[in-house]
């Protein structure tokens, strides 16, 4: 995954991408790549079990914005 635009589309036309990001977001940033720090990684997983559908992470990665539509 070479960008974040790439990981969006990949996130928002994969079920099974999808599922394992909402199962460990930051272990799967981790292996897309991205640098998660352990705080940023409790609030991404905290934000992720207050979601409801389409909704969208944000803020908790700072610059970093990920929609997922829900699909």
């Amino acid at each position: 995954m070479s960008d974040l635009a790439t990981l969006q589309e990949r996130l928002n036309s994969d079920p099974q991408l999808r599922g394992q990001f909402m199962k460990g977001p930051a272990a799967f940033l981790k292996t897309a790549g991205l640098e998660v720090l352990p705080e940023q990684a409790r609030n991404l997983a905290q934000s992720l079990t207050s979601l409801t559908t389409r909704q969208s992470v944000v803020g908790d990665l700072g610059q970093v914005i990920i929609k997922i539509d829900g699909r």
